[in-house]
Formats: structure tokens, C-alpha cells, sequence
């Protein structure tokens, strides 16, 4: 799966999650235009952790910038997940 096929789902994940208005988010949206903190950023991994069933690393938080980046790192996870088994 690539990242474009999360897009639309973790735009309304993380609107949910965060308690963002719909309209403020796009995919390119930076995460810091909407005021979103490091705190709310380990809160969100967490939670793409669990809804999208992968394991995200706590050290790549820092590349949690928007949601095509989020998207990527979901694509990326899921395609190790699928190599190691």
C-alpha cells in the first residue's frame, strides 16, 4: 500500500485525535501551522500505531511534520512489517 492510500483516513484520524477541525488539515498542512506540540505528536504516533496495526519508532517523531509524512512513515512500516513477516 502506498502512503497516498492513507492520506483521506488519517486526515480524520488525526482530526479526531487532536480535535482539529476538518477544514484545517490538508495533507501539506504543517503540523506546526497548527500549533500541534511534541506531546500531541508522541500521542498521535501512538495512536496511528494502534489504528494502522505498525510499529513507528520514537525516534523518527521529528518527521511527523504533516500528514503526507505521517502517510510515508505508515507505508514504510507496513512494507517492513510485510518483509519480515
Amino acid at each position: 500500500m502506498t502512503a497516498a492510500n492513507h492520506v483521506d483516513e488519517l486526515r480524520t484520524l488525526i482530526c479526531r485525535t487532536l480535535g482539529l477541525d476538518p477544514s484545517e488539515l490538508t495533507p501539506s498542512t504543517p503540523f506546526d501551522e497548527l500549533g500541534i506540540s511534541s506531546r500531541q505528536r508522541v500521542h498521535l504516533l501512538a495512536t496511528v500505531e494502534v489504528h494502522f496495526d505498525v510499529a513507528l519508532d520514537l525516534d523518527q517523531l521529528d518527521r511527523l511534520v504533516d500528514v503526507d509524512a505521517v502517510a510515508e512513515m505508515i507505508a514504510e512500516a507496513q512494507a517492513a512489517k510485510r518483509t519480515t513477516g
